[in-house]
């Protein structure tokens, strides 16, 4: 049998060939790239109820009893900085429920501080630290004299020597766990992945981003990884530039300049992220209404308190992501009582909810609120009326 095709089809063949490759002046994976797209922002849409609805459940019903008359410092990476001052003044709440003294060391967002608190915690012989946003390389010989006299140090927001990154020896006697037992650090990868989500699902994905961030803070690192991970499902989204703000700028303004500036250079760039609260508050949101670009582009906002919520009641954030502060700071006292007491710490239950404009409910001017009654659980834990 002849196999040989006629030469006229194999002209035409080879015409039609060398036509198509001519026309096209992709990488030939196109296809691929858009199917990936989709299957990324659709999976995004399938996962965005289950957090809107919200991750957090009670903290862990196990007993451990109050210590009695406990002496605590509450140190605070910036009372100026609201994400810093949240679970402070929400451990201030529970250290009155638990019949503690508990005092706030504020370092007013200037590291050059952070030691020096330490080191008056040490000389007045408080019983424990709860350190909030100050990452231990930052104090780490302070803590050295700490240990020596007996004081526990538990972290919120804050990173041990120890962590990957610093590659140290562990400080810190204990960390506040989240829900599922997370670690902080598998918690913040979670948080950013889950702004990722959201944002994908939201925008429907082909973002051009500019990304808001603070080297200062580890957390942050982790919160940045989960979204870059995130982010990674939809091809078509591109981060297109990364800006480094520091946060005593967003005392100075510096830091709500350089945004500015970082909009104003970027006109094509369709959303830009909130790193946190308090960045968002000094810098982001009041950077877009000067540039004119409030409500025209997607906004990642950060944790939600009160006045960020009301920039997504107002549309110039497309959504937050709810990590309870207040929650976070009784999560907080839980934690020392548990190593005061030589207890296991257990989850604090804390989790995080996408909360957007259909699903901020409540007047201007009011906290997110459909949460667990962590307070009462707390209570029953402890052992206090």
């Amino acid at each position: 049998m002849n196999h040989r095709l006629p030469l006229a089809c194999i002209a035409l063949a080879a015409t039609m060939f060398i036509a198509g490759c001519a026309g096209d002046k992709g990488t030939g994976d196109e296809p691929t790239k858009a199917a990936a797209a989709t299957s990324g922002v659709e999976a995004a849409k399938a996962a965005l109820p289950a957090l809107q609805k919200g991750t957090s459940v009670l903290p862990s019903g196990d007993s451990r009893p109050i210590k009695k008359g406990a002496r605590v410092a509450l140190l605070s990476a910036g009372q100026n900085n609201l994400s810093a001052q949240g679970p402070i003044d929400g451990a201030k709440a529970a250290c009155k429920v638990a019949g503690w003294t508990c005092d706030v060391f504020d370092g007013a967002s200037d590291p050059t501080k952070y030691s020096g608190l330490v080191n008056q915690i040490v000389a007045a012989g408080y019983d424990g630290i709860i350190d909030v946003g100050v990452d231990c390389p930052l104090i780490s010989t302070a803590l050295d004299a700490a240990k020596k006299k007996g004081i526990k140090i538990i972290s919120a927001y804050a990173f041990d020597c120890n962590d990957p990154k610093y590659k140290g020896e562990k400080q810190f006697d204990g960390e506040m766990l989240y829900v599922d037992d997370r670690t902080g650090a598998e918690q913040f990868v979670a948080f950013g992945r889950a702004q990722a989500t959201a944002m994908l699902a939201l925008s429907g994905g082909k973002q051009k981003i500019l990304h808001v961030t603070d080297g200062e803070f580890r957390i942050l690192d982790y919160i940045a990884e989960g979204l870059e991970a995130g982010l990674a499902d939809d091809p078509s989204t591109k981060v297109v530039e990364t800006l480094d703000i520091k946060a005593a700028d967003l005392v100075t303004g510096k830091a709500a300049q350089q945004i500015s500036s970082l909009l104003t250079k970027n006109p094509t760039a369709t959303a830009i992220t909130t790193p946190y609260f308090a960045a968002g508050m000094a810098a982001v949101y009041p950077s877009l209404q000067s540039t004119g670009k409030a409500g025209k582009m997607f906004v990642q906002g950060a944790e939600g308190q009160a006045p960020e919520l009301d920039m997504v009641r107002a549309g110039v954030a497309s959504f937050v992501n709810i990590a309870s502060p207040d929650w976070t700071g009784w999560a907080a006292v839980d934690t020392l009582n548990s190593v005061l007491i030589d207890k296991p710490v257990v989850s604090s239950g804390v989790g995080f909810t996408i909360v957007t404009k259909e699903n901020a409910t409540g007047k201007k001017g009011s906290t997110f609120s459909e949460l667990p009654d962590y307070q009462s659980a707390y209570r029953k834990a402890w052992g206090v009326s």
